[in-house]
């Protein structure tokens, strides 16, 4: 995949598109968020910060004393003292650096863990045509980036920022205090350097929007081509998909190469200011030395503190570019997490309960993906309680897009759905959901075992009941060949399982759901016509009262149904039985009227 030079398009989501933070206050804001209820576990790291920096601050003090006994008059005793004082200051020092070290350690796996979980939770909630627009290996991704940007942001405040600017207090007392005139000269060159480096920061986060962006899109296409991996060695795609994750990969490179180089020309910056400084202190501390009779050590302490600030001063001047480059994925993070699009919902009143039975009605439902494509236009058609119907039609006329509305993944453009004349609009999505036990084509099985997978259905079934679903399912005709049975662990999506088998999960896991209305979404294309009546007649005699909606282009699933919809380009073109439709409707003939009843029954 490829961006713009601008590289604006950020977020996994819409969110991208709203107003982005001030880094002065995204940066406080982080802060405060990081640091809300962890306050107590991060004063002790920043009291050992200021022990380090004071630490740093005594050994220049240090050097006046030593230097002066050595030019001076001598006291061998007196250097032991000073070199006893120095190994107490370094093992001190030791000490905080590992103190302060492992309590911000510990606080950073806090905030990568935390901002994985309230971005999942964004995401989560997020409508489902998001998931249309990006892959959901793109969003889990930059989710990844933002939450590592936000610990890497916070490190950099609290590592780079309050400790430098700790030790450079510390240092700078010491030169003020030992000459200051002296460290006012040195004062000379530091608004040169933070105008030339603050000039580099709005490039830097014009490049890390791309870089970020880049990564994203480099994991989506690793995932993306790993999935598909069967289909890649079928075709013999290896070197087609060779030359695309190169070129991706390729161009992140060139974007980091871009970046690093913007970052690097901060090290020259403070390195040739640097040199200015030094010859300007040189040059007075040499007149101050001849004319105003400046001990030794007075000089060595000052140049010692001086030299120890050089770093700290070069890594804060740094800071900004550093900090700009993970504020632009803490920006996208907070947009997703604070203003992205959620599903919108209508919370009911409390004694709100599910509609008494399941009749269903569609009153001139209009449906539109994006401004171009069409997916329904003026759908009108009742299913009474207790009736099976299918719903069929040619691929893109709109068969899937009924079980989207139906289940409130995506809201009409026009007109309503009604269960039991209630417009689900109305009722909460929870409220919608619990009524339809869902079976799609796109089986999706989750890390976990087959009972686990199946008792998703209803969380709090019990073991009996969840083995009763996977029975009626046929899953445990596979299951009893597996090491634990149901208990088998299958791993994401399943890859040791067959599609009919993971279908049969789904199958178990919907039956488990039991609520009034079954919506089986192709939910046997990946069935054998004997196992797809088996499961049929399974469902038929567990769902004798439920509302069930068959949406599919297969005859031998459809013809158990009491009414047929058949859908056309987005328009209903007939409703009927299959004798009635194959006289009365074109599409449905033209679909269905080579097929019988007896040859596939002889199938199964």
């Amino acid at each position: 995949m490829a961006v713009s030079e601008e590289g604006e398009d950020l977020g996994p989501g819409d969110a991208s598109a709203s107003r982005p933070y001030a880094a002065p206050a995204l940066a406080w804001k982080l802060m405060l968020d990081v640091l809300h209820g962890r306050i107590r576990s991060f004063v002790p790291s920043l009291v050992w910060m200021a022990v380090g920096a004071v630490t740093t601050a005594l050994l220049a003090w240090l050097m006046r004393a030593l230097v002066d006994l050595v030019f001076g008059e001598p006291d061998f005793a007196a250097v032991w003292g000073i070199a006893g004082a120095v190994l107490a200051i370094f093992l001190v020092r030791a000490a905080a650096v590992y103190f302060e070290q492992t309590g911000l350690g510990a606080i950073r796996t806090r905030i990568v863990s935390d901002f994985q979980k309230r971005q999942f939770d964004a995401l989560v909630h997020s409508p489902l045509a998001l998931f249309d627009k990006r892959s959901a290996a793109k969003a889990a991704g930059f989710t990844q980036h933002c939450a590592r940007a936000a610990a890497g942001a916070f490190m950099l405040i609290t590592t780079n920022l309050i400790k430098n600017l700790l030790t450079l207090v510390a240092l700078g007392t010491v030169m003020v205090m030992q000459a200051p005139t002296l460290s006012a000269v040195t004062l000379v060159v530091a608004p040169a350097a933070f105008f030339a480096i603050r000039s580099m920061a709005g490039r830097i986060r014009r490049i890390a929007r791309q870089e970020a962006e880049l990564t994203a899109g480099a994991t989506a296409a690793f995932t993306d081509a790993l999935s598909g991996i069967a289909v890649i060695k079928a075709f013999r795609l290896e070197p087609v998909m060779k030359a695309r994750i190169a070129a991706v990969v390729d161009q992140l490179e060139r974007r980091s190469n871009k970046l690093n180089r913007v970052v690097a020309m901060s090290g020259p910056i403070m390195e040739g200011l640097g040199g200015v400084a030094i010859a300007l202190l040189l040059v007075y501390a040499g007149w101050e030395a001849m004319q105003l009779g400046r001990t030794p050590g007075e000089f060595a302490a000052f140049l010692t503190a001086f030299l120890l600030a050089y770093q700290p001063a070069r890594r804060l001047a740094q800071f900004n570019l550093e900090l700009s480059r993970q504020l632009v994925a803490v920006d996208a993070l907070y947009r997703l997490i604070e203003t992205g699009d959620h599903e919108r919902d209508v919370a009911g009143p409390p004694s709100q309960t599910l509609p008494p039975s399941a009749a269903i009605e569609f009153r001139d439902v209009s449906f539109r993906y994006g401004r171009k494509l069409a997916g329904l236009r003026s759908v009108s058609f009742r299913i009474d309680a207790g009736s099976k119907v299918a719903i069929v039609g040619k691929s893109g006329s709109g068969k899937s897009t009924l079980a989207r509305l139906l289940l409130r993944l995506a809201e009409p453009r026009a007109g309503a759905i009604l269960f039991d004349g209630q417009p689900i609009a109305g009722l909460s999505r929870h409220i919608v959901r619990d009524m339809v036990s869902y079976v799609s084509q796109e089986v999706s099985i989750f890390d976990g075992t087959i009972a686990e997978n199946i008792g998703f259905g209803r969380i709090d079934a019990s073991e009996a009941e969840v083995h009763a679903a996977a029975e009626a399912a046929r899953v445990t005709e596979f299951a009893a060949a597996l090491p634990e049975g149901l208990d088998t662990r299958l791993g994401s999506g399943a890859p040791t399982l067959s599609g009919g088998q993971r279908q049969r999960i789904a199958f178990a896991r919907a039956l488990l759901k039991d609520a009034p209305i079954m919506l089986f979404d192709e939910a046997t294309s990946g069935l054998d016509s004997g196992t797809e009546f088996e499961l049929q007649e399974a469902s038929a005699l567990r769902n004798r009262e439920k509302t069930v909606i068959v949406i599919s282009h297969r005859f031998s699933t459809i013809r158990a149904c009491e009414r047929i919809i058949v859908l056309d380009r987005g328009e209903v073109a007939g409703i009927g039985g299959h004798e009635d439709l194959l006289e009365t409707c074109p599409a449905y003939r033209h679909a269905f009227g080579s097929q019988s009843v007896p040859a596939e029954a002889a199938d199964g």
